[in-house]
């Protein structure tokens, strides 16, 4: 009896388990999400050597000894990007592209950074590390119907790599790169992206712009289900065309000579 009772005991935790997993799996998000911009900050690499690097991970820079460099903003609001969960995609009809991310080492030493919203391959010393977020184009103009947009510049010198900044929209102050005395002068490259200020800062943690809820927010999309085998045959008949020295393609769904 008390062994009945035990197995019974243990049958009803190991259902519990079960359940409570198939629950949780259920209940993990599936579906289209809405993903609030959150902050980019930009760190410099080094005063004499240049570089930058902009991210949304204050740790990245910070852990690497770079020096924290603040987006000289007209407003106190920073700058956001949309970072989704691995394998979101931003709806088309949010407007929003992806941000490529290069890490560019020069000269096996010189580093710094290269962002665009056009993947290509730009040689050697440039090293994709994918993408950063999701922006806005700089057509889309410096308001968007939930509010003001900042743009993003790019601005680059031989001597000192790229650098981004607060851009140039009409009616828009430039903020200026920090030329270093010897070094060549960084030129401007137009605009690359224009952003919405930041509703989720996690090292400065602050309220919505407004005070109130974040209206930048955006619809992305899950990734799509793996596709589904329509292939339904047996082990045994696999086995035999695996006997016969062929391969069995479940893609095509029959026995296959190897070449």
């Amino acid at each position: 009896m008390i062994k009945n009772f035990t197995r019974l005991f243990l049958y009803l935790i190991l259902l519990t388990i079960i359940v409570a997993t198939s629950t949780l799996h259920a209940g993990a998000q599936t579906g289209p999400i809405i993903v609030q911009p959150t902050a980019i900050y930009r760190f410099q690499i080094s005063y004499w050597d240049g570089g930058h690097l902009l991210t949304t991970n204050f740790q990245e820079g910070s852990a690497n000894g770079y020096t924290f460099d603040p987006f000289n903003l007209p407003s106190f609001d920073g700058m956001g990007i949309y970072v989704p969960p691995p394998g979101y995609t931003a709806d088309p009809s949010t407007g929003l592209v992806p941000l490529h991310r290069w890490r560019v080492i020069q000269n096996g030493w010189r580093v710094y950074f290269y962002y665009s919203t056009y993947f290509a391959d730009h040689g050697s010393d440039y090293h994709y590390e994918g993408i950063m977020g999701w922006v806005f184009t700089p057509s889309t103009g410096s308001i968007l119907n939930s509010g003001p947009l900042h743009p993003l510049s790019i601005w680059y010198s031989t001597d000192l790599g790229f650098w981004n900044g607060y851009g140039t929209f009409p009616g828009d102050p430039v903020e200026q790169p920090p030329n270093r005395p010897g070094k060549t002068i960084y030129f401007p490259q137009g605009l690359i992206a224009a952003l919405p200020p930041t509703c989720v800062d996690p090292q400065f943690p602050q309220p919505p712009v407004g005070g109130g809820v974040c209206l930048y927010g955006k619809l992305f999309n899950p990734p799509p289900p793996p596709p589904v085998s329509t292939c339904n045959v047996t082990q045994f008949i696999k086995n035999r065309c695996y006997q016969l020295g062929r391969y069995w393609d479940d893609d095509t769904c029959s026995c296959q000579y190897q070449y």
